[in-house]
């Protein structure tokens, strides 16, 4: 009988610490806001755990920052045209190309010309296709360098002549096509030029290559084409009245792109004339090179000075501003942050870098960004960092012209689950 109660009696004590342990666990999952914990009064103090959104303890400030230029010689892909917005100002992209043919050997000298086409593919569009906003092709009189001098902010306005101007529109073709028929005498004088000895070095000495420009419209609106100078779409065909036709193509030879970001008369503009200490209530975070916006932890020593923290997890939730832009100007998938770690030199926070707590991804639903940041508030309070500084980039910033505007200032919440001792 004594052997019977003792194991009935540890059998039930272990019942008993099973049952306890799955209470405790859905206890602590299931808290979403301001936790009430259960049996709180009968936890020793120095045990307790708290959950809490902590929005009165930590503050941030916010303030703009110009991005970095960065190199743009013979990409595959590059935005192509012009986006106007009372947010931002104007987004412009500009490409410049040598175009050569894929051999010298099959040339008709005896067919008359018809046409000449110049065909961009395109891969993907942010903003509303729109041909009011004008794109023109200009003959390059100066040669694009084989040396990488070529960065983003490059001004190529003295690589060519606007009286060599040489279309008078284009048409969207299909969904993925640009067209720009272009003057005929190009055709004539590439024609007369290409012969059995011809090579490359010696075509291009004649034709240096084209500029692709958008125009300036002042008219909100407008698109960015992600041009494909790879595609075997992307090219220049000279078209014949027999139906023959013989291509040149841009992905040959030498390219860049560049691309310019103007505030001019926008809500932006206002915020970058703001006094340097004045905090923003508004982080603009743009692609292609534009503007992004740092966040600092301005207050993060009164919490090491409260009280003994054990960060279990952080995470920060930022709100979408709205501005009433069509969803043809999408927001960026993701975002996530930096540390200026040298002049012009941003490494990701440990949580960005780590890849596994870190997420960063754009929830639609709940209008929002939010971002596991546990290991940096950890090394914030552990005293293993001591930069509170924090720097939003989107990943794909030198190649996606996506871009959003985020609340800042009380409207950021740091949701943060603890244990204190």
């Amino acid at each position: 009988m004594n052997t019977k109660f003792q194991f009935l009696t540890r059998s039930s004590f272990l019942h008993f610490l099973v049952v306890i342990s799955l209470a405790s666990i859905s206890i602590f999952y299931s808290c979403t806001e301001e936790a009430s914990l259960l049996g709180a009064d009968l936890i020793p103090e120095n045990d307790k755990i708290g959950y809490i959104y902590d929005d009165t303890t930590l503050s941030f400030s916010s303030y703009l920052v110009n991005q970095t230029r960065f190199y743009s010689k013979n990409y595959s892909t590059y935005y192509l045209g012009l986006v106007n917005s009372t947010y931002y100002g104007s987004t412009e992209g500009r490409i410049a190309s040598q175009f050569e043919p894929v051999n010298y050997v099959w040339v008709y000298d005896s067919a008359v010309i018809d046409s000449i086409v110049l065909f961009l593919q395109v891969d993907t569009t942010f903003g509303i296709k729109d041909i009011n906003f004008p794109i023109n092709i200009y003959e390059l009189d100066s040669a694009i360098s084989e040396d990488p001098i070529y960065y983003s902010d490059y001004n190529m306005d003295n690589m060519y002549s606007i009286a060599n101007k040489l279309n008078t529109g284009y048409r969207i073709q299909g969904d993925t096509l640009l067209a720009f028929p272009l003057d005929i005498d190009i055709a004539n004088r590439i024609a007369a030029d290409s012969s059995a000895h011809k090579d490359d070095s010696l075509f291009l000495d004649t034709f240096k290559g084209i500029s692709i420009i958008p125009e300036n419209v002042l008219t909100n609106g407008g698109q960015l084409f992600n041009v494909n100078i790879s595609n075997a779409q992307t090219k220049l065909v000279i078209y014949y009245n027999d139906t023959l036709s013989f291509p040149y193509y841009l992905n040959k030879g030498e390219r860049f792109g560049t691309y310019k970001n103007n505030p001019e008369n926008s809500i932006l503009q206002a915020f970058m004339e703001n006094d340097s200490t004045e905090i923003d209530s508004l982080l603009f975070v743009q692609g292609l090179g534009g503007v992004t916006s740092k966040l600092i932890l301005s207050n993060y020593m009164d919490l090491i000075n409260k009280a003994n923290y054990s960060i279990l997890k952080a995470e920060l939730i930022m709100p979408i501003f709205d501005t009433g832009e069509p969803e043809e100007y999408p927001f960026p998938d993701q975002l996530y942050f930096t540390h200026l770690v040298a002049d012009s030199i941003y490494s990701q926070i440990v949580d960005a870098s780590s890849g596994k707590l870190f997420d960063g991804k754009l929830n639609a639903t709940d209008y929002q960004y939010s971002f596991d940041i546990s290991l940096y508030l950890k090394s914030l309070l552990n005293g293993q960092s001591t930069d509170s500084c924090l720097v939003l980039k989107i990943p794909a910033n030198t190649s996606e012209a996506n871009r959003v505007i985020l609340k800042a200032g009380e409207n950021i919440k740091l949701k943060v689950t603890y244990s204190k001792h």
